[in-house]
């Protein structure tokens, strides 16, 4: 009698076993690369933990677990959902004993647990100009970064990739275990890129363009959907970057700007000059100060001796005996001094004044 209720158990408790292998291999799917993903409920059949064990919903990436975190129904029934299970279906989901060989071996307790709540978590991510991006989730760890595969437990997870923080390829496989085996699928749900616009118009996330703005160049990039100016604009040759009005203005001469016009002092006088696209120009002959004339453009001094251009002046004619015996005449002319005929007091000789008898 003993055997035959021990034989009757038996063969219940492997029909139920085969039935959950069966069940367990409906809901299960494959992810992106072909990974097998599959979510089921983890219960204790034997109660070993008593009235404290609390039965939890496990996902399940090829054979790697992560046990999903939610504090009551509403959020877990949403993150069930976004993780790819039809809202008629988590009632029917597989069950797993806590003991099994599929829970065990996931070794869900040393990987991180998905949360409906924000933690300290941070998200990263990879973008690239031709293909989709990744979203890396830090648990945390310091050490390895994972790629979650679907728009939906982002988001029930209290992330908006649009904050993600941007992290290179290079230094994601430097600094951070980044591998395949680590990459978080869900069940046929959109990947995070698809669901928000990405592209500018014509141009597509993260590539970049020039455009010609008025008097130069300017370099775009387009990121998430908005456009955003690449440093500041290349001008062309005559002008230059205004960096408080953001343009290409006219180039300036030093201190003066464009069109503005000054004197600049030269010896003897002045040239008047202009600015014209960052070039200086003279715009008239060099004005002179008085008593000063132009000469191969300069400005020259044409007095003679302290006596002015075109002054005249007299001096005396001393004898020996030091009397004026007559005055001689003089003339300034631009710069030469001009002797004119003597006036004698008494009389002259062969053009020579005589003394006084």
């Amino acid at each position: 009698m003993q055997y035959r209720f021990m034989f009757g158990f038996l063969s219940l408790l492997l029909f139920y076993c085969i039935s959950l292998t069966a069940n367990a291999a409906v809901l299960e799917n494959d992810g992106p690369n072909g990974e097998s993903v599959n979510i089921i409920k983890v219960i204790d059949y034997n109660d070993t933990a008593g009235s404290t064990f609390q039965p939890f919903y496990l996902l399940l990436t090829n054979n790697t677990g992560y046990k999903i975190e939610c504090s009551d129904a509403n959020t877990l029934s949403n993150m069930l959902q976004e993780l790819g299970l039809d809202a008629s279906a988590i009632s029917t989901v597989s069950q797993f004993d806590i003991y099994s060989d599929s829970v065990v071996d996931s070794d869900y307790e040393a990987n991180p647990g998905l949360n409906c709540v924000r933690g300290i978590e941070d998200l990263h991510v990879i973008e690239y100009s031709e293909a989709e991006s990744k979203y890396l989730v830090d648990f945390n760890d310091t050490t390895s970064l994972s790629m979650v595969g679907c728009q939906g437990l982002l988001g029930t997870m209290g992330f908006d990739i649009n904050e993600a923080e941007p992290i290179s390829e290079s230094d994601a496989q430097q600094y951070y275990n980044v591998s395949d085996e680590g990459d978080i699928h869900c069940v046929n749900t959109p990947a995070p890129e698809a669901c928000f616009a990405s592209s500018c118009g014509d141009h597509a996330h993260l590539s970049t363009w020039d455009e010609t703005v008025l008097n130069g160049m300017q370099s775009y990039t387009c990121n998430n959907g908005v456009t955003y100016s690449i440093d500041v604009a290349v001008c062309d040759n005559t002008h230059e970057f205004d960096s408080i009005s953001g343009e290409c203005l006219p180039k300036s001469c030093g201190e003066y700007s464009h069109l503005e016009s000054w004197s600049e002092l030269i010896p003897y006088g002045s040239t008047p000059n202009l600015c014209y696209f960052g070039k200086q120009y003279q715009t008239d002959y060099p004005a002179c100060y008085q008593g000063f004339s132009l000469r191969g453009g300069q400005c020259q001094d044409l007095s003679c001796d302290g006596h002015t251009n075109g002054s005249s002046w007299s001096e005396y004619i001393i004898s020996g005996s030091h009397i004026p015996i007559g005055e001689h005449r003089y003339y300034c002319e631009s710069g030469n001094t001009i002797s004119g005929s003597p006036s004698c007091y008494h009389g002259s000789s062969n053009g020579v004044c005589l003394p006084a008898p």
